[in-house]
């Protein structure tokens, strides 16, 4: 049965200490993730000789401890690396994959408020799999040396922050019995200053460090997530974990001036979306301009309303889903999409290219929850990662001895037409906005970036990419800049011209973006609506710049 504790688990899921640094310059080893223990375990990897695939997996590991509601084993994880040695950059896809067995008439037929929590939102978790792989293409460091942090914290606890009770009005959602026990017992959250202790989740990762992810996928751990499953209406099986995969992927890429982009690829959909703007933006004219005014906010919401219709056909998990993404990123078409934007009018956008299979998935829900994790090491190895459960909490479920919070990515299939490339199907992936990204200038690493925030991420990751590349803004400035986001229509017949502002945007750049034809609504900061941009730049004097988005609880650190 699933209850309601609205205010409990919201506190912890945004918990830290007081001691994270925003903005960092180091020689040659950085790490940002969201958390300080985090980040701290994953600086001991780096000095004890471990490269940025090993830190990755310890640092991976415990933001699923001090995150519990944005990411963790029960979740997903989209990795951009980039080796040193051989200069390539390989997409890692430890993605969530659904059921082989679904009763899709069923899942059709509820309404996305059904659909949303419980057993069966839950999708196989790809996150313990994508770590893994990496691990054993790249890794250094002894697989079971990698746990010693995560293990520790979740048996030990770690410190809740008066930050974290900020989120308890924000993520409302309910619990079943088992999470309840470990994040609300007896129905009362832990106090800031308070250890918040996991030891379910201790013993799991313990078999992890022992028996690698077959002790997930194969073994008890496995045994018990399918038995809950199947015990209260849940899909997935034991033969779905056993079977999952993770996918090596060649990452999007795409150029805008000097520089070269590499982004996330179908099924994820960020990188698309990424891409094709800057593509779009690439002969923009801006003089005069300043980033964030309103003839910016305008340009660049033009080019989005173009852009949304065709990622929204093109990117899934489908078999022509590579070739229709390439058709959007050629170069022509990226002309068009620029010459129809500066044509189009804000109230009508793209509406006449709208088709009967275009669909509208939830997930730009206000509480898509997720991290951004970055890691450099001396090697010049560059780890870029996006992890996340779904909707904050995920599905709200755990398996009984596991301490595994699971996640509800069902929500990100199309239920609404049959002839959606995202359409919900068994053993489909659901696409994702994840958008890991990492720019080359003259073939050198020269930014790393991403973020959580649903949505709001491609966008959210674009504003900070374009304000660096075109306006050459120092990195820590666009990262606190007040951010917007247009809205994607949730139906063919929603505004197409929403526009959400940061409230530290001023009131007569609102005034001109309504006089354009824009729709304006306000977002306070302490909603977390925007996400948290994390992001690494390598400086002419050779040093790394590391900054971490203090809209949520990013911390930076490094030798």
């Amino acid at each position: 049965m699933i209850r309601s504790f609205a205010a409990i688990i919201v506190v912890l899921g945004i918990a830290s200490c007081l001691c994270a640094d925003d903005v960092v310059r180091v020689d040659h080893s950085l790490i940002i993730s969201g958390h300080p223990e985090a980040t701290k375990a994953g600086i001991t990897i780096l000095r004890r000789g471990g490269n940025a695939i090993d830190a990755l997996v310890t640092v991976s590991l415990s933001l699923g401890v001090t995150e519990p509601g944005n990411s963790g084993l029960g979740g997903k994880i989209a990795l951009m690396y980039y080796d040193a040695k051989s200069k390539e950059i390989t997409f890692v896809a430890g993605m969530d994959q659904a059921a082989m067995k679904l009763p899709i008439d069923e899942l059709v037929a509820r309404s996305a408020d059904e659909r949303k929590r419980g057993y069966d939102a839950v999708c196989v978790p790809g996150l313990a799999a994508g770590l893994e792989a990496a691990h054993k293409r790249w890794g250094t460091q002894a697989w079971n040396s990698l746990f010693d942090a995560p293990i520790k914290l979740a048996r030990d606890g770690f410190e809740l922050s008066p930050l974290a009770a900020e989120m308890i009005a924000e993520f409302p959602k309910d619990i079943d019995a088992e999470a309840a026990r470990i994040y609300a017992p007896e129905g009362k959250h832990p106090a800031p200053g308070s250890l918040l202790k996991n030891p379910d989740l201790a013993h799991t990762m313990q078999l992890m460090a022992d028996g690698g992810a077959n002790a997930f996928y194969r073994g008890d751990v496995a045994q018990k997530i399918a038995a809950v499953m199947q015990s209260n209406g849940g899909y997935l099986t034991a033969e779905d974990l056993a079977s999952f995969q993770p996918r090596f992927l060649k990452p999007l890429s795409g150029t805008f001036h000097e520089y070269t982009i590499f982004s996330s690829p179908p099924p994820l959909s960020g990188g698309t979306t990424l891409l094709a703007a800057l593509g779009a933006l690439a002969d923009a004219d801006w003089k005069g301009g300043q980033p964030r005014d309103a003839r910016y906010i305008d340009t660049l919401c033009r080019v989005l309303q173009q852009i949304y219709p065709d990622v929204q056909r093109s990117a899934a998990d489908a078999p022509d889903s590579t070739e229709r993404v390439a058709r959007i990123l050629d170069p022509e078409n990226l002309k068009m999409i620029a010459k129809r934007a500066g044509a189009a009018d804000p109230k009508k956008g793209a509406l006449s290219r709208l088709d009967r299979f275009d669909e509208f998935v939830m997930d730009d829900s206000p509480q898509a929850s997720t991290t951004h994790l970055i890691i450099i090491d001396r090697f010049g190895n560059i780890a870029c990662a996006t992890q996340s459960l779904g909707n904050h909490f995920g599905s709200a479920v755990v398996a009984p001895g596991t301490g595994v919070l699971l996640n509800n990515d069902m929500n990100n299939f199309a239920y609404a037409t049959k002839g959606s490339i995202n359409f919900v199907a068994p053993g489909k992936w659901p696409r994702s906005t994840m958008t890991p990204t990492i720019v080359l200038k003259s073939g050198k690493p020269f930014l790393v970036i991403g973020a959580p925030g649903g949505q709001r991420i491609p966008v959210g990751v674009l504003q900070v990419t374009l304000d660096v590349l075109q306006f050459n803004r120092p990195l820590k400035e666009v990262v606190d800049a007040p951010r917007f986001h247009l809205r994607r229509n949730a139906s063919r017949n929603d505004p197409v011209n929403e526009i959400d502002l940061d409230k530290d945007l001023d009131a007569a750049l609102e005034e001109q973006l309504k006089n354009m034809g824009w729709a304006t609504f306000r977002k306070e900061k302490g909603e977390f609506y925007f996400g948290a941009v994390n992001a690494a730049m390598f400086l002419p004097n050779g040093k790394i710049l590391g900054v971490a988005d203090q809209r949520r609880t990013g911390d930076a650190g490094g030798n």
